[in-house]
């Protein structure tokens, strides 16, 4: 009996395919899709038309990223020959629209490639972004040094006047570790990191005394919690600023809540917040709340403090961080989940006003995102021309993003964007060489350097 159910369920199924295909062959004979149409029953080809609708949006989202993974690709090739060939106009770095700047690269290959340390965890922890691995790293300099931390922990420096030649510092930091960012504060380098361990949540930060043979850290804080329900993954936020008046560490960390509020009362939501602690009295602050994953931290010579941080797909954000303030993640984003949001009938999945929910408006948001990443206050000894200016990097666009903002820092008067054609992770000015320097993920890595021609 079961035998003859699921042959007729077989032929009845076959018959409506038959029927289907013969009728989108001959759409365009009437008599012939009519007598189709009467056949079928309603409701039938109701569920069958949702089908098919369903397949066609999934697809044409398959294609709509792969378009866009494409074109991101492309136009970074045309940067890419365009460099090599030496052709400078509007688009192509090195010409920006009222200076001319002097730009060379450094590869790190070389040197990761001769250090078996480095070499092996490379093949132990690969990280791929758009297919392609990816060695993240992040810069600090002081005088004519150029400072090394890469996301394993290996440590190593230059000099600027042999920028292609670096040494290996050897370390003490713990192994199976995710570096999120460096600091130097007076004479010590501080790390922030997060453990890849069963956890894969505690976040913590050390500090060292920064000497080139060996650094010697030790544990400034951590944030360990073995009840919590965040899943192993890259960590949010772990970005580092120093505000020398107070002498407070301001740091982002990742945080987890158990109420967000509607359908979100779940784990799948991670934010992070804004803290600081006091190098003197080790007290710990909360400074905000409400952020996605901030890659960017700053406090500017007029004590403000900004953070960028990554959206979903779409709405990376550049904050005015206030005291004891949200910022609205989970709940308002002007991004949207991904493979979301296409359909005209769908409701937005984030409220598209902060304000309006009691949470507070970034100062810009990029639509579609550009990979936001670290942001610094340019010293004005760099050009007159570009006095008071930020600049700001990105990963997914790969363009550096020169900002001017409004006096209070409420709006964005207007951004110049420069491309590079590299994913940049960090930024660092020196002020003695009047440099600004780029850590750049393109296979084992480059350090890029950027100079007014005129200095």
């Amino acid at each position: 009996m079961k035998k003859i159910i699921k042959y007729t369920i077989f032929l009845l199924f076959l018959l409506i395919c038959i029927l289907l295909s013969f009728y989108y062959i001959n759409k365009n004979n009437e008599q012939v899709s009519n007598t189709i149409k009467k056949i079928l029953p309603s409701d039938l080809k109701i569920y069958v038309r949702q089908i098919i609708n369903t397949l066609n949006i999934t697809e044409l989202k398959k294609n709509n990223d792969f378009l866009s993974t494409r074109v991101a690709f492309l136009q970074n090739k045309i940067i890419e020959l365009s460099q090599q060939k030496k052709i400078v106009n509007n688009e192509i770095f090195p010409q920006t629209q009222f200076l001319e700047l002097e730009y060379h690269e450094v590869s790190l290959d070389n040197f990761i490639l001769n250090n078996i340390d480095i070499k092996n965890k490379l093949k132990s922890y690969e990280t791929k972004r758009d297919g392609n691995n990816v060695y993240s790293f992040y810069l600090e300099s002081l005088d004519d040094k150029i400072i090394i931390l890469d996301s394993y922990g290996n440590s190593y420096y230059s000099n600027f006047d042999h920028p292609n030649e670096f040494n290996y510092i050897e370390n003490n930091l713990p192994d199976q570790i995710h570096v999120t960012d460096t600091l130097i504060i007076n004479d010590n380098l501080f790390i922030a990191f997060s453990k890849k361990d069963e956890h894969c949540d505690n976040f913590e930060i050390y500090y060292s005394v920064l000497k080139y043979n060996r650094l010697e850290f030790k544990k400034l804080l951590d944030f360990f919690n073995p009840n919590s329900k965040l899943t192993c993954g890259m960590p949010h936020g772990g970005r580092m600023e120093y505000d020398i008046n107070n002498n407070d560490l301001y740091f982002s960390h990742s945080e987890i809540s158990d109420n967000f509020n509607q359908n979100k009362n779940d784990y799948t939501y991670k934010y992070a917040k804004i803290t600081k602690i006091n190098l003197d009295t080790k007290n710990v602050e909360t400074i905000s709340t409400g952020h996605r994953n901030p890659q960017g931290l700053l406090i500017t010579s007029q004590n403000y403090i900004l953070s960028t941080e990554h959206g979903p797909r779409g709405g990376d954000e550049i904050n005015n961080i206030v005291i004891n303030k949200n910022y609205g993640w989970p709940i308002a984003s002007y991004g949207e989940p991904y493979g979301e949001g296409y359909k005209e009938s769908e409701e937005y999945t984030f409220k598209k006003n902060h304000n309006e929910n009691s949470y507070i408006e970034p100062i810009f948001a990029f639509v579609p995102s550009i990979g936001i990443s670290q942001i610094i206050e340019l010293n004005n000894d760099f050009s007159k021309k570009w006095r008071n200016n930020f600049i700001l990097s990105s990963l997914r666009s790969q363009s550096l993003y020169r900002i001017k903002f409004d006096k209070k820092f409420n709006k964005i008067l207007y951004y110049e964007k420069i491309n590079i054609g590299k994913r940049i992770r960090d930024l660092n000015y020196n002020v003695k060489n009047k440099t600004i320097l780029l850590a750049l993920e393109k296979e084992n890595g480059f350090i890029g350097f950027i100079k007014n021609k005129n200095n």
